[in-house]
């Protein structure tokens, strides 16, 4: 096995020390082949796995990787994705989230939104009242207007 795929296992592997060195030595690296196996890691993993707060930490590969896994990925991934963006507090994070509001996927916008509310992002009001009547989907507009509502 190459050295990404025996440390893409020991940030899933049982054993907490392995795992936990596994994720440090991933958080503190910035680079696509760090961000992908974090992400991977975080969406088999439990929400209480230490992996969503090492793919929580602000990072330039990560945030990209988020997004585009974001563009694709299933309903089920979505708020694993979008809350790691919130998570991170930095501009390039909410930008992700922002762009996401204009996803061709309902739960995309409907995430990004109460994400962008919650963490109380400049913008993020206007942006999801806009949602909130003019999205065409139903669910979002409800989503959107529950999350401006407080």
């Amino acid at each position: 096995p190459t050295a990404r795929e025996q440390l893409a296992r020991a940030a899933r592997a049982a054993e907490a020390d392995v795992r936990d060195a596994a994720l440090s030595l991933l958080a503190e690296r910035d680079d696509v082949d760090a961000a992908r196996i974090l992400v991977d890691a975080a969406l088999a993993s439990a929400p209480d796995n230490p992996v969503h707060a090492a793919l929580s930490r602000p990072g330039a590969a990560r945030i990209a990787e988020i997004a585009a896994r974001i563009a694709t990925a299933p309903d089920a991934d979505v708020p694993v994705l979008t809350s790691a963006l919130a998570r991170m507090h930095v501009p390039a994070a909410t930008h992700a989230l922002f762009d996401a509001l204009v996803s061709t996927s309902a739960t995309v916008r409907r995430d990004a939104a109460s994400a962008l509310v919650a963490i109380g992002a400049t913008g993020a009001l206007a942006a999801v009242r806009n949602l909130a009547v003019e999205d065409p989907d139903p669910e979002v507009r409800r989503a959107c207007a529950a999350a401006i509502a407080g």
